[in-house]
C-alpha cells in the first residue's frame, strides 16, 4: 500500500491543475530570473568597467611617478654640475694671472671639457655665461690691463641669478 504523502503526490502529478500551477510558477521564476540576469549582467559591466579604469589609472599614475622621479634625479645632477662649474670658475678669479698664465690657461681648459662633457644638463644660459666669463679671462691672457675685479664679480652674480631663476 502506498503512504498518504505518496497518494498525494500522484494525485497532484495527474492533475492539470497542479501542472499549470507549477508552470505559473516557474515562468514566474523564469521572469524573475531573467531581470536577475539582466540585474547581474549590468553589475558584471559595470565591475569590469571599473576594473579597466582602475588599471588604466594605476598605469598613469606609475608613468607619472617614473617621470618625476626621472625629473628629480636629472634636476639633483643638473644642480651638482652647475654648483661644480660654478666654483670652478670662481677659481679663476683666484689665479694671479700675471705669473701664472699657463694654470689659467689650464684651468680655462678643464672648464671648456666640463661643460663640453656635461652639455646635456647644462643650460643655454649657463652656458651662454660661462662662455662669456671664459672669453673675460681669455682677453685678461692677452692683456692683464684688463683684469677688473668688479667685473668678475658681476659675471659671477649674473652667473648665480641664472641658476637660480
Amino acid at each position: 500500500m502506498l503512504s498518504d504523502k505518496r497518494i498525494k503526490v500522484f494525485f497532484y502529478m495527474n492533475n492539470l491543475g497542479a501542472y499549470e500551477k507549477l508552470f505559473e510558477l516557474y515562468s514566474n521564476d523564469i521572469q524573475n530570473n531573467t531581470k536577475l540576469i539582466i540585474v547581474l549582467s549590468i553589475f558584471i559591466i559595470i565591475n569590469l568597467i571599473v576594473t579597466i579604469l582602475n588599471i588604466i589609472s594605476a598605469n598613469r599614475i606609475k608613468n607619472k611617478e617614473k617621470k618625476i622621479f626621472s625629473y628629480n634625479i636629472k634636476e639633483t645632477k643638473r644642480i651638482d654640475i652647475y654648483e661644480k662649474l660654478y666654483h670652478l670658475v670662481e677659481n679663476l678669479t683666484n689665479i694671479d694671472s700675471i705669473h701664472n698664465d699657463e694654470i689659467l690657461l689650464d684651468e680655462m681648459r678643464k672648464i671648456e671639457q666640463y661643460v663640453s662633457k656635461n652639455n646635456l644638463y647644462i643650460s643655454k644660459n649657463i652656458k651662454n655665461c660661462t662662455n662669456e666669463i671664459l672669453d673675460y679671462f681669455k682677453s685678461v691672457l692677452i692683456n692683464i690691463k684688463l683684469k677688473d675685479y668688479k667685473l668678475e664679480f658681476s659675471l659671477l652674480d649674473k652667473y648665480s641669478k641664472i641658476f637660480n631663476s
